[in-house]
């Protein structure tokens, strides 16, 4: 589900191609992730279709405005000098932005779940264990070394990608900023795997009478099944972030400041083509 939701939400899609292209598309990908996990009979994927469309509609008219304001509200930070607080409270409102997603799909996607049979229940649930087990194995297989390698070079491209090209004393920055963090790989995949074996569990309590509340509940709420040690890195981390932004912002050239405001007024006006 939560990758059908990213794909409504498309927020991070900074490729090559175009903010447009994906999200009038956005049926074709969802169906396409979707096949990954369960194969559902002509009628499920009708069902589903409609689903989608609704969701789809819902998004573009109620949604997408949401996230031009917010745009807005960021880049007018930006020009006035934004603070930490600033960044909190933006990072606070696109959290806000993806909890209604979540719970405006959470109720037919529950009803839909339910239609599905044992066998196509145990393809999806499997299916799900597999793709967690995998990513992991992937990160279990690297020395620290790699990892961090990985981590800075993920790091600088996004923030090339923002500011364009970075002198080699804000590629140390990031470098340095990194090592402050504290590590959640290995909490977020045991937060996976609890959401999974919750959600599996609710998927066949077939006779619970609140088996529907509880599993709707499950999906739109989420971050219910973080750790406590996650949800306190989560924090640590984000308030490390909400202070290293403004300082490396402050610290840009004036060009680098035009490129990053120039990517959002881009983003803005691909959403506003968006939601006529």
């Amino acid at each position: 589900m939560k990758r059908i939701c990213w794909l409504i939400l498309c927020w991070p899609l900074l490729t090559g191609c175009s903010l447009s292209f994906y999200y009038n598309k956005l049926d074709w990908f969802a169906k396409w992730y979707l096949d990954d996990y369960v194969e559902l009979h002509s009628q499920q994927a009708e069902i589903f279709e409609q689903h989608f469309e609704r969701w789809h509609n819902w998004h573009r008219q109620t949604q997408l405005p949401l996230y031009q304001q917010l745009l807005t509200e960021i880049e007018a930070d930006i020009k006035q000098g934004i603070s930490a607080e600033d960044v909190t409270q933006h990072s606070n409102a696109a959290r806000l932005h993806w909890h209604n997603l979540l719970a405006h799909i959470a109720p037919d996607v529950t009803r839909q779940l339910l239609t599905l049979s044992a066998a196509q229940k145990q393809s999806l649930i499997e299916n799900l264990k597999q793709n967690i087990e995998e990513k992991y194995q992937k990160f279990a297989d690297k020395t620290d070394a790699e990892r961090r390698e990985d981590a800075q070079e993920h790091h600088i491209e996004d923030y090339e990608n923002w500011f364009g090209r970075l002198t080699d004393k804000q590629i140390a920055e990031l470098k340095q900023q990194l090592l402050r963090y504290q590590a959640d790989r290995t909490l977020w995949f045991e937060y996976r795997l609890a959401y999974i074996k919750q959600f599996e569990s609710l998927l066949f309590a077939n006779d619970d009478p609140v088996q529907t509340v509880k599993l709707n509940n499950l999906l739109a709420q989420p971050e219910q099944m973080r750790s406590a040690a996650l949800q306190q890195t989560l924090k640590y981390n984000q308030a490390l972030y909400a202070e290293f932004l403004p300082r490396f912002i402050a610290g840009c050239s004036d060009k680098q400041k035009q490129h990053l405001l120039e990517k959002i007024a881009d983003y803005k006006t691909e959403l506003a083509e968006l939601v006529r």
